[in-house]
């Protein structure tokens, strides 16, 4: 059977809300799609007016290359265990309705729930690994479910490691110590996201 050409495939426009999760997803494409066709994680630079910072990254990308078939994928935090996103999908898909190089149901939003930082925790055996806690003063279960704690507990738990957690670029040594494969399995978000991403690209 033929197989495509890189050309072929639509091309992945990858939104991402801050540098954290710069470091983050680019782990995330290298370890489970580098071959995809695909983007470098685009900066948001956090949340706030980012129906506005979608779309116009997004339109920048239809416009410039119009014969190129594209696929969204937006990467946030919820900054909450519950309530509403701080994105609105319907008005960014209803203005992108009009470009005949994107599907709607390839605008896709993944949301960590608090923040990228919870996800962390489900490797939090790594976590206390990298902190190099004595084994005794290791309390796993504390961490769980994940989605009570954020990068403030995560700013906590280093400074009894007697280390500093930096959000961005200083968390860098840290990202790329985590096992993501740990984190992918225990994340439905993620791994829904990887393994979209996966599946489109035949790149399981």
């Amino acid at each position: 059977m033929p197989t495509k050409s890189c050309a072929e495939f639509p091309y992945t426009l990858l939104m991402v809300e801050g540098d954290t999760e710069i470091l983050f997803y680019k782990r995330i494409k290298e370890t489970y799609f580098r071959n995809a066709r695909c983007s470098n994680p685009k900066n948001l630079h956090g949340n706030w007016s980012i129906n506005t910072k979608v779309l116009d990254k997004t339109t920048a990308h239809l416009n410039a290359h119009p014969d190129t078939e594209f696929i969204i994928c937006i990467c946030i935090d919820r900054e909450s265990r519950s309530g509403k996103a701080p994105i609105d999908m319907e008005p960014i898909k209803n203005e992108l309705n009009c470009y005949p190089n994107i599907k709607t149901e390839n605008i896709r939003l993944y949301e960590a729930v608090q923040d990228i930082e919870s996800w962390f925790f489900h490797d939090i055996k790594g976590i206390y690994e990298f902190l190099r806690f004595p084994r005794n003063s290791r309390k796993i279960r504390k961490y769980m479910p994940v989605e009570k704690f954020n990068h403030l507990d995560l700013s906590r738990l280093f400074k009894q490691g007697k280390k500093e957690y930096r959000k961005g670029n200083a968390s860098e040594n840290f990202i790329n110590h985590l096992n993501l494969e740990v984190i992918r399995k225990k994340s439905k978000v993620l791994n829904d996201f990887c393994t979209f991403m996966e599946e489109t690209y035949n790149q399981t």
